[in-house]
Formats: C-alpha cells, sequence, structure tokens
C-alpha cells in the first residue's frame, strides 16, 4: 500500500483545521551539529582502520611528530585505540565489538578528536609451543523471511515453518574446515501447545546421520546445541532439522536459523584459541586479544604459520578495514528548546513540506519547533536509532504537550539503516495478549514513573 506524501497529509489537516490566526515566528533551532565531534559507523565487528587522510578530516595533523589524542566510546564505555605510524602518517586502529540492535546493524563510535581517550594495551605475543592448532571459529545461518510478533524474541523474525510430521534440509560449506569436532545450536520458536506432554521432537542430522535429538513441552524460544566428530568437514553437507509426528494434533515450530562451530586456521574473523599456538594463515594479519571486548590488547602482526595463544582466549585476527562512514555528530540543542510546548522530529527532507502545519500550530498559541531524528539519536541515543534517545528529549521538555513523528516506522532488522531507514523515526514496541509485539508509540510520551505526560502522533510517510 502506497503511503500518502506529507504535503498531501499537511494540506488537508490544514484544510480541515480552517484557517487560524497569523502565526508568529516560528522559533529557530540553532546547531545542527555538535562541533569537534563525530560518529563513526561501522558495519560488522573487527579491526576498524582510521587512515591518515581521515584523521585530517578530522582536524588532526597524521604528520606531526607526537601521535594524534583523540577519544572513542559507545554509549557510556571508552574504547581504547593503538596510534601506528605509517610511510603517509598516523593513522588509527580499534577493535569494533558487536552492538546491533533491532533497529540497526551497524555500530556507531563517538569520536572527539583532541580529547584524550585510553591507548590501547600492546604486548609481545607468547611465542608459539608445539605444533600451530586451528582455533575454534562460529559460522551462523539466518534468513529473516517472516514476522512472528507472538514470538518472545528481541527481533521476533524466522526463516520458515516445520510441521509435524516433516523436514527441511539446507546445503552447509564450512570454509577452510579441519577434521575434528562440530557443534551446532539451534534457535526456534515452539509455536504450539499440545496435550500430552512433551509434545515437541526434533531430530538433527548431518549428512544422512542423526546427530542430535531433543523433546520438550509448549510454546518458547529453544537453543538445542548437539556436537559430533566430523572427519570430513570440507565441501558441501546436508543439514536436515527433522520433526515427528505427535499424538494430538499438528506441533509447529518457527527455524530462527542455526550456528555451527568448527575448527579452522585463523583468517579474517574471531577465534577461541584451543592451545598455546593458534595457526594463521592469513598474509601480514593483525592479531588483537579481544576476550574483553572494550580493552583489546594488540598483539602485533603474525609472521609466521602461528602465533602464541592462551587456551580458552579471543582473537581476532585479519586486515583491519576502513569504516562505513565517517559523520559529524548531529545535536539538539536544550536550551533552543525551551518553552517549546510542539514538537515535530522529522527528517530534514521532510521539513519544508511540513513547514505550513508548523506555522499553524503557531498560530494557535502552541511554540512550535522541529528536529531531526538523527539529532535526537546522536544527543540521546549514542548515534543509534534507539526509542529510549526520543523519550529521554521529551522527558528534558517540561512544557512539552504535543510530539509529532514524521515519517514511517519498521519492525524489520536493521530497519532504520540506509537512506530509506534515515526516513524513518523508530517506534518502540509493547507486548499484548492477543497480538504479541505491537509497535506503541504513546510509550515515547510517559515521564519518568511510566505515566503519559505528552500526547504523541505520527504521520506514516515515506516521501
Amino acid at each position: 500500500m502506497r503511503r500518502a506524501t506529507l504535503g498531501a497529509m499537511v494540506a488537508l489537516l490544514l484544510a480541515s483545521c480552517g484557517t487560524g490566526p497569523t502565526p508568529a515566528p516560528i522559533q529557530a533551532v540553532p546547531g545542527d551539529v555538535e562541533p569537534g565531534v563525530w560518529f563513526v559507523d561501522v558495519a560488522q565487528a573487527g579491526g576498524v582502520w582510521l587512515e591518515p587522510e581521515t584523521l585530517r578530516a578530522l582536524g588532526l595533523d597524521p604528520q606531526a611528530e607526537a601521535a594524534p589524542v583523540l577519544r572513542l566510546s559507545w554509549s557510556d564505555d571508552e574504547l581504547s585505540y593503538l596510534p601506528l605510524s605509517t610511510e603517509q602518517g598516523w593513522g588509527v586502529l580499534f577493535y569494533a565489538p558487536e552492538r546491533a540492535t533491532r533497529y540497526t546493524q551497524q555500530t556507531s563510535f563517538r569520536l572527539e578528536p583532541g580529547v584524550a581517550g585510553p591507548h590501547m594495551s600492546s604486548e609481545e605475543s607468547p611465542s608459539p609451543v608445539g605444533t600451530p592448532e586451528a582455533g575454534l571459529f562460529s559460522a551462523r545461518w539466518e534468513q529473516n523471511r517472516r514476522y512472528l510478533p507472538q514470538a518472545t524474541l528481541t527481533a521476533p523474525w524466522f526463516w520458515e515453518p516445520l510441521y509435524a510430521p516433516g523436514e527441511i534440509a539446507h546445503t552447509v560449506v564450512l570454509t577452510s574446515a579441519l577434521p575434528g569436532p562440530l557443534t551446532a545450536t539451534l534457535s526456534l520458536w515452539s509455536h504450539t501447545s499440545l496435550s500430552p506432554t512433551p509434545d515437541h521432537r526434533l531430530r538433527l542430522q548431518w549428512d544422512g546421520e542423526t546427530v542430535g535429538e531433543w523433546e520438550w513441552a509448549g510454546r518458547g524460544m529453544q537453543r538445542l546445541t548437539a556436537t559430533w566428530d566430523e572427519a570430513q568437514p570440507g565441501g558441501e553437507h546436508t543439514l536436515t532439522i527433522e520433526t515427528p509426528a505427535t499424538s494430538e494434533g499438528v506441533a509447529v515450530v518457527w527455524i530462527d536459523g542455526w550456528e555451527i562451530t568448527y575448527r579452522r586456521p585463523a583468517e579474517q574473523g574471531v577465534y577461541l584459541a584451543a592451545g598455546s599456538s593458534l595457526a594463521v594463515t592469513a598474509s601480514s594479519a593483525r592479531v588483537l586479544d579481544v576476550t574483553e571486548p572494550l580493552a583489546p590488547v594488540d598483539l602485533g602482526i603474525a609472521e609466521g604459520a602461528a602465533v602464541g595463544a592462551v587456551a580458552g582466549r579471543r582473537y581476532w585476527v585479519g586486515i583491519p578495514e576502513p569504516p562505513r562512514s565517517l559523520r559529524p555528530a548531529s545535536r539538539v540543542d536544550l536550551a533552543s528548546l525551551a518553552g517549546v510546548t510542539y514538537l515535530a522530529i522529522a527528517p530534514a527532507a521532510f521539513q519544508p513540506a511540513l513547514q505550513p502545519l508548523l506555522d499553524h500550530r503557531q498560530g494557535q498559541g502552541l511554540t512550535a519547533a522541529a528536529v531531526t531524528p538523527q539529532a535526537v539519536y546522536d544527543t540521546f541515543g549514542g548515534g543509534r536509532p534507539d526509542p529510549d534517545a526520543i523519550r529521554a528529549l521529551a522527558q528534558q521538555l517540561p512544557d512539552l504537550r504535543y510530539l509529532l513523528l514524521v515519517g514511517d516506522a519498521s519492525v524489520e532488522p536493521g530497519g532504520y539503516d540506509g537512506e530509506a531507514g534515515a526516513l524513518q523515526v523508530v517506534t518502540p514496541f509493547t507486548r499484548t495478549t492477543i497480538l504479541g509485539e505491537t509497535p506503541a508509540d504513546a510509550l515515547l510520551g510517559v515521564d519518568g514513573e511510566g505515566r503519559p505526560a505528552v500526547a504523541v502522533g505520527r504521520f506514516p510517510v515515506e516521501s
């Protein structure tokens, strides 16, 4: 279904309201950019490299004798960084931990040039002892094809259903796998509750051989794990999930995905060390001990086929990559919003079409203003779309009576990423008995004790 344009919605609303008194000037909201603050947007966990020219764009001198000074943070946590001198000048390496949410698949890190933050610790990797051992690497298979709001999952999107009796089979390739133990972890939602119990049974097969069997009762999320030895892990394999017939009714489960952990020489990625020597195949790869993701330890460049390790610790191995984007931080100037009673949160592209409505509300005696969603996210949400950021802004405006969200919302994982996502405004969710997870814009207008304080509305427009 096509959404109405914002201009059409505003025109219809104003026509229904009639002509009001001449409006007073709209309150300007200056300071759209926070001076000296940037956000580094990263697509996935791993080493991130800020090259000399990037530092120059931040106002730092990569040719200076002293190492660059900056501060990196995520939410309230500081990240350590490592200045490295290159032929082109100073660059900066840091480790980006996985911090994706249901609203965004990327992670945003706040960067403040000239503010002293912690340096990454550096140690010499211990000398490899004995035969190099492959690390344990985890790969995940998942597709978000079906939204199932009744499921009690943070982001209730699933791959496919499985009805008893029935089976689904998929081809699996384990890249660079070595012989040894495989551990598969299935994630699924059991959708039915039947009698007698247990009413759910599941069988996992690997190349036609049963490697795991489980039974349980009722609805709910399940994480089922099986481990077996595989002498020939290379090539293609068939993973089959089977549910046998039940005595009463048709048991239904929804597959979320699965993860397989296997032995593999270290290339690009995170590995769990199994011994005191980690086999490495990536040429000139950087090695970081990321057992503590916010406080990694640099172990330098892997010079040979192995690096010293400590069993049970996690290591990132690979070539650091540039971030997805680097952008100035937007901000909300609270002082300029003092006394505002009618606030619109609207992407900059929508604000010209919204202006007649703001003029009208001003003419009705309200004090109207508009801010962008990104400014709210950057100021109150650590740079990422988060309904708590909008709620925090509303709670800091004591005179606010009306909050208008201009843009559609999304239930899809990462639905606020990209150009289309930037034209939407994040919504919170609640749970209801019948529908399960339900969008609830009204929750953005509650006070610190959860009581309604601000009337919230939305124009669900796309253009």
